[in-house]
């Protein structure tokens, strides 16, 4: 009842924007014109969108398998979000304690969305194959590189006692490990 999406404003997206432009990119690529897209069983993905092309065939998920479908839920993402947290704590940390001496409140002031793209930037290259690794092993073991156990929480843990020494270290208040997961 909240989604912004419905099948109606789906459907649309499809026919006016998707299909175009997956036209134009075969075309471009001098590829055939066929495409399978996978979809989860969301309410606001309609069972009738083969009627758009012929060349298109859409698969939907069976229901109540996304989390084990979706292999960047299983760890990827969590340990990215702990990698950016703890790069903002850390140029916050070397911003009011170091030679600048600036308060928290002329940090997040000057805080641009340039700053924001490069941590996220940054933040993501620290997430390891290792991690990647672990978080598709269950669903395509073939496409993992070494054997090894998934240890795809040990990096974020780490991470996340980090976040907790900063924020002790900046005197923020509500940065327990709790708090952080």
């Amino acid at each position: 009842k909240k989604a912004w999406m419905t099948a109606t404003l789906f459907r649309d997206w499809m026919s006016s924007c998707v299909l175009p432009e997956l036209r134009s990119y075969c075309e471009k690529e001098r590829l055939e014109f066929k495409i399978l897209i996978v979809l989860d069983n969301a309410p606001s993905h309609p069972f009738d969108l083969d009627e758009l092309s012929e060349n298109i065939k859409f698969v939907y998920l069976p229901p109540n398998t996304t989390a084990i479908l979706q292999p960047m839920d299983q760890g990827a993402i969590s340990n990215f979000k702990s990698y950016y947290l703890r790069r903002n704590f850390r140029e916050l940390f070397t911003a009011t304690e170091g030679i600048d001496n600036i308060t928290m409140k002329t940090f997040w002031k000057n805080f641009t969305i340039l700053d924001g793209i490069k941590y996220i930037a940054e933040s993501w290259n620290e997430v390891s194959n290792k991690s990647m690794n672990g978080c598709w092993r269950k669903l395509w073991p073939e496409c993992v590189h070494s054997p090894l156990k998934n240890d795809t929480n040990n990096d974020r843990i780490t991470a996340i006692k980090e976040i907790v020494d900063l924020a002790s270290a900046l005197q923020v208040e509500g940065m327990e490990v709790e708090d952080i997961e």
